[in-house]
C-alpha cells in the first residue's frame, strides 16, 4: 500500500484497483493503463501537469475524501511542493503494482526510475546554469561598480577646486 501525506498533514492511500481505473476513464478522462503502452505520455503529462496529475490523485482517494468531508477544492489547496512529488511518486508505482504480470510491474517500475534519473539529471542542468548566470550577472555587477568608482575617482581628480 503506497501512501503520502498532503500538506494538511492527512495521509491518502493510492492503491489502484479496477474501480479506480474505471473511476478516474469514466469522469477524468484519463487511462492509467495506458503507462504500458511504448507511445503513451500518461507519466510525461502528469510531471509537466500538476493539475491534471492532482485532479487525478483526487479522483484516486475520492472515497476517502468523501469519508473525510475533504472537498476537491480543500484538496487542491492542501497540494503543493512535497506533497505533489510524494503523491506523484506513490501514484505511479501504485500503478506500477496494479499489473498481474510481474514483467509488465518490472517494466513500468523500470521506466519509472529512468524517468525520475532523467529529470533529476535536467534539474541538475538547470540548476548549474541558473549558477553559472547568477554568478555572470554578479561578476558583471561588480565589474560596473568598480568600473563606476574609478570613473568618478578620475572625474573628481580633474575637477578644479573651489
Amino acid at each position: 500500500m503506497k501512501t503520502f501525506q498532503d500538506n494538511q498533514g492527512r495521509t491518502w492511500d493510492t492503491t489502484i484497483n479496477c474501480d479506480v481505473i474505471k473511476r478516474i476513464r469514466n469522469q477524468g478522462g484519463v487511462d492509467l493503463l495506458s503507462v504500458v503502452d511504448q507511445n503513451s505520455d500518461l507519466i510525461a503529462k502528469f510531471y509537466s501537469d500538476p493539475i491534471l496529475l492532482v485532479d487525478t490523485i483526487y479522483m484516486i482517494v475520492k472515497p476517502q475524501a468523501d469519508q473525510a468531508g475533504v472537498t476537491d477544492e480543500e484538496f487542491g489547496r492542501a497540494m503543493a511542493g512535497d506533497a505533489i512529488a510524494d503523491a506523484t511518486q506513490a501514484v505511479l508505482r501504485s500503478i506500477a503494482d496494479f499489473f498481474s504480470s510481474g514483467r509488465e510491474r518490472a517494466m513500468i517500475h523500470k521506466a519509472l526510475d529512468a524517468s525520475e534519473k532523467a529529470i533529476e539529471k535536467a534539474r541538475d542542468l538547470v540548476e548549474k546554469g541558473l549558477d553559472q548566470r547568477i554568478e555572470a550577472i554578479v561578476e558583471q555587477a561588480l565589474q560596473s561598480v568598480a568600473d563606476g568608482s574609478t570613473n568618478s575617482q578620475e572625474s573628481s581628480a580633474s575637477t578644479p577646486a573651489r
